[in-house]
């Protein structure tokens, strides 16, 4: 169920790439799949879902979209991929 609501808030984010709020979902979603990866021992799997999240992140972050409890996502995001490399 969730890897379809994932699905789903992708597709939205692809074919609205200006909409932040959906992009933001996206992230979300990542971040959540990157935590169970995580729990999981799954390091690899962790930092694909890092390293997805940085695609939405790092163009958003660029264009000043992210609003103020978003900011330091990008930042957290690039830290905990050093973490696992």
């Amino acid at each position: 169920m969730f890897e379809q609501s994932r699905s789903i808030r992708q597709t939205l984010s692809e074919n609205d790439p200006s909409n932040a709020g959906w992009q933001a979902d996206v992230v979300v979603s990542r971040a959540k799949l990157m935590f169970i990866a995580l729990d999981q021992g799954d390091k690899k799997e962790a930092k694909k879902h890092i390293k997805a999240a940085l695609v939405v992140l790092e163009p958003l972050e660029k264009a000043g979209l992210l609003n103020a409890s978003q900011q330091g996502w990008p930042e957290d995001m690039r830290r905990r991929l050093k973490e696992l490399e």
